[in-house]
């Protein structure tokens, strides 16, 4: 499933008011009116649309296409400028599903990144044990509970107050660039680092400006304390965009790096030039079975032992990736905007058809399948480099399917 967060805009004002009225408001505030009106969506929409980004972020929550949920984190009073309170709600369909906790993680790294908070805080009735999972698997702990803080229905009701502060202030990817031009940023695969890309630097950088970085808990880059996951390695690269004042880049990604680089380029399409994928997946489901299993048996052996040995911790994380991500439908991919490069390998160990499906179901994808293993860049990189160029190059034209 994949859990995207959007900005609110008028158009979605009938959807507005069919989730307001239709979610379950055991666990709510009673600040939000019912029924819930076109006047009231009209006066939220505007608030939202003056205020988002300074006083607050709001977004509309979507889960594999559908809006499922409203998420937020408004800026407190004068004397708390540098907090912000979190709040959901996700209609009753969608529970226990992970949305919740995804939609968390990604609107308070949002917050921290627009609103420079010092802290987030969350407000959880006692009876609400799974917003409370939600908000701890998210780093928020438990600070207390305050009796009759809140009244709902016209009584008064004790909650409890959860914290979050900054998760990783420092962390940083180690990286390397060369050349010089537009941007163009490399991205290794699972358990690897920034030199498998070795033979495209030089080549690549007498044409553009090239980053290979290291992901997150590989190569020289710390692990950190947020999710070990494609997604958040997705808002890595975002920061570290950001922070380099990269307003738009190529993206090359090979494996779960391609795989980065995909659900990249459908949460963030106008940052993205051009996108190639060299050996990605939707899921598990497209490696081969002879190469998965023995993934799939590692994982579950390292799951075992993980709470008592930090090596079989880090195992299980790599595994899982391999695993649990990045589950991303065909379907979804029709909303990738940017021309895109698929490459794979004659032997990979994505299956073709696997690969066909990707270059399909992106909107003019152009397709190369190379000579070769799922390493083609590094063990054949004449061939790679070349087809990656040529797609690259300003003039180039179609390359043909093979």
């Amino acid at each position: 499933m994949t859990i995207t967060l959007h900005t609110w805009s008028t158009s979605d004002k009938p959807a507005l008011m069919a989730l307001c009225n239709a979610v379950d408001r055991t666990f709510l505030s009673d600040r939000m009116p019912y029924p819930y009106t076109e006047a009231d969506a009209d006066w939220w929409l505007g608030m939202v649309a003056e205020n988002d980004g300074k006083e607050g972020i709001w977004r509309s929550i979507w889960a594999d296409g559908d809006l499922v949920g409203s998420i937020s984190v408004e800026r407190k009073a004068e004397v708390d400028k540098a907090v912000g309170e979190i709040g959901y709600m996700i209609l009753t369909p969608f529970w226990t599903q992970g949305i919740g906790t995804e939609a968390v993680r990604q609107v308070c790294g949002i917050a921290f990144r627009e609103l420079a908070l010092d802290r987030i805080v969350g407000q959880v009735f006692p009876e609400n044990v799974a917003s409370g999972r939600v908000l701890e698997k998210n780093g928020f702990r438990q600070e207390g509970t305050i009796a009759g803080k809140v009244i709902k229905s016209g009584m008064a009701r004790d909650v409890k107050m959860y914290r979050k502060d900054p998760s990783e202030p420092a962390f940083t990817h180690h990286y390397i660039e060369a050349g010089n031009g537009f941007p163009l940023i490399l991205l290794h695969g699972n358990g690897e680092d920034l030199n498998y890309f070795e033979h495209q630097m030089k080549p690549l950088a007498a044409h553009f400006r090239v980053i290979a970085l290291d992901t997150r808990g590989h190569g020289k880059s710390p692990r950190g304390d947020a999710p070990f996951s494609i997604r958040q390695f997705a808002d890595d690269l975002l920061a570290f965009m950001d922070r380099r004042g990269i307003q738009k880049a190529h993206l090359l990604g090979f494996s779960d790096g391609g795989n980065i680089a995909m659900v990249f380029a459908l949460a963030h399409p106008e940052r993205v030039g051009k996108l190639i994928l060299n050996g990605a997946n939707l899921d598990a489901s497209g490696v081969k079975r002879s190469v998965q299993i023995p993934i799939e048996i590692g994982y579950r052996i390292a799951k075992l032992f993980a709470r008592r040995s930090p090596e079989a911790r880090r195992n299980a994380e790599m595994l899982g990736l391999m695993v649990n991500d990045p589950n991303v439908r065909p379907e979804e991919l029709s909303r990738i905007q940017a021309p895109t490069l698929v490459i794979a390998g004659t032997r990979d160990m994505i299956k073709e058809a696997h690969t066909r499906l990707i270059a399909r179901s992106i909107p003019g994808a152009q397709l190369v399948i190379l000579e070769g293993d799922h390493f083609v860049a590094n063990r054949h990189p004449g061939a790679f480099n070349e087809a990656v160029i040529r797609f690259l190059s300003p003039s180039s034209g179609e390359i043909s399917r093979t």
